[in-house]
């Protein structure tokens, strides 16, 4: 194909742009699935999820964290490895109508290894080089995920990457802890939702509605 500009241009931009996410992960968009991830980050970025689902802009930093995790995790992956292997987990909870079961969390581990279970969780900034209480909360909930799910788990990471590198090991206590305030977090999070749906301001969307919609979403 002959490259213009424009078509350059275009074509770079769905590149970064394309929305892996919803591609991997069709039935996020069902009012009782939330990713671990954003209610790690910001518990109202979860609720706000539901209502919102336009693309970010395309920015640097979403480029620059592309490039690296893709690179570290071909690297990783040469020593056994495993990238971005999804966890699903259920906590149970009632939401009063049929379509929706429970509250189920979704998550991607950046590198884990199936022998000495080394997890790391890999970020990456143009601005900053600090290690945040959320990368400590998101990756100490797959650690103990992990461990709920009888796979080993040894030592657990966060791998920051800016000017310098920056690694963080979590304790014992932070990977319990994590997971901890991850299902109040979501727990919170459901109860808001509910009565969104009670006071008719949401309109609850199924798993399988979800995964349809997404579906259909890429072949139009």
């Amino acid at each position: 194909m002959r490259l213009d500009e424009e078509t350059l241009e275009l074509l770079v931009t769905n590149f970064i742009m394309a929305d892996s996410y919803r591609n991997e992960n069709p039935e996020i968009d069902a009012t009782n699935v939330f990713s671990i991830s954003t209610l790690a980050y910001d518990p109202d970025a979860q609720v706000k999820w539901k209502f919102e689902k336009n693309k970010a802009p395309m920015n640097k930093d979403m480029f620059y964290g592309k490039a690296v995790h893709e690179f570290l995790q071909s690297r990783f992956q040469k020593m056994g490895y495993v990238s971005e292997m999804k966890l699903h987990y259920v906590i149970p909870f009632d939401w009063g109508i049929d379509k929706l079961q429970n509250i189920v969390l979704i998550g991607h581990v950046d590198l884990w290894h199936p022998f000495d279970g080394t997890l790391i969780e890999i970020k990456s900034s143009l601005w900053s080089d600090k290690i945040t209480d959320y990368m400590v909360r998101q990756v100490g909930t797959y650690a103990g995920i992990l461990k709920q799910m009888n796979k080993p788990v040894s030592q657990v990471f966060v791998l920051k990457i800016n000017s310098k590198i920056n690694i963080h090991l979590l304790t014992d206590e932070e990977i319990s802890n994590s997971l901890t305030e991850i299902e109040n977090r979501a727990i919170s999070v459901a109860n808001h939702l509910k009565t969104l749906i009670q006071l008719g301001q949401l309109e609850p969307i199924s798993e399988s509605e979800a995964v349809m919609k997404n579906l259909n979403r890429d072949t139009t």
